[in-house]
């Protein structure tokens, strides 16, 4: 394997909760700015963080489908708003979040990297990732370039196949949607990669298969600061319980 940290969660929930708050608190920053994803994957960490409270962050969103509105039941906005970010009453200031309605989305595109780019540091203190079945982090699709920036990206069939007995009944799967860019995930300080039962192969892939941006999460080998929170069931698949 890599060098990275692996951990073991038995309760998925409460230690990715704690894992994260540790993370926040050793920021260095009095509101660290962090990426977080949407999926079936983050919600026990997002549940207990919930009960639990967090400490104040700067929410950035990783991805959001093209062509739909923040209240869309499809939209990712929506989603992390009631599941976490109201919840813990992060204020509109502190969300920097896809206008996925632009008229130009180049220019969207521009904006948010802009504002990344002021951020203290110039780059996402903590990027909380899930794994896609084909490898993608935010909606970096294979082939998706190392050095790629916030982008629109046609998303793939796997992708499609994934997310489609969600979206199905509120019109089906977008074709499109925008996405922070590999390099711009690769350069927060902190990753925290998050897999559950389900993504053993794929992350056996990422994180000791070779590099290549057919397998964009295989980026975060070469990460100097990565933590792959598992399950007990992909930790048994990588010989760790």
């Amino acid at each position: 394997m890599r060098q990275f940290n692996m951990i073991t969660a038995d309760d998925f929930g409460n230690s990715g909760a704690a894992f994260l708050i540790d993370s926040i608190k050793n920021s260095g920053k009095d509101i660290p700015s962090v990426a977080l994803p949407t999926g079936k994957t983050p919600q026990p960490i997002y549940k207990a963080l919930r009960e639990t409270g967090m400490p104040a962050f700067h929410f950035i969103n990783l991805d959001q489908y093209w062509g739909i509105s923040h209240d869309d039941p499809r939209s990712y906005i929506r989603e992390i708003a009631e599941n976490l970010l109201d919840p813990l009453n992060i204020p509109d200031e502190l969300r920097l979040t896809f206008n996925a309605m632009a008229e130009d989305s180049d220019a969207e595109c521009k904006r948010m990297d802009y504002a990344i780019q002021n951020l203290a540091d110039s780059r996402i203190d903590i990027a909380v990732l899930g794994i896609g079945p084909n490898g993608h982090i935010g909606f970096n699709e294979p082939g998706t370039g190392f050095e790629s920036r916030t982008h629109l990206v046609s998303l793939a069939e796997k992708t499609h196949a994934a997310n489609a007995s969600y979206c199905d009944p509120y019109g089906g799967v977008p074709e499109q949607a925008i996405t922070l860019g590999l390099q711009t995930i690769f350069e927060a300080r902190q990753v925290i990669l998050l897999a559950r039962m389900g993504k053993e192969d794929i992350l056996d892939q990422a994180l000791n298969g070779p590099v290549t941006e057919n397998v964009p999460a295989s980026l975060l080998q070469k990460h100097d600061n990565l933590h792959v929170l598992v399950d007990p069931h992909v930790a048994n698949y990588f010989g760790l319980s």
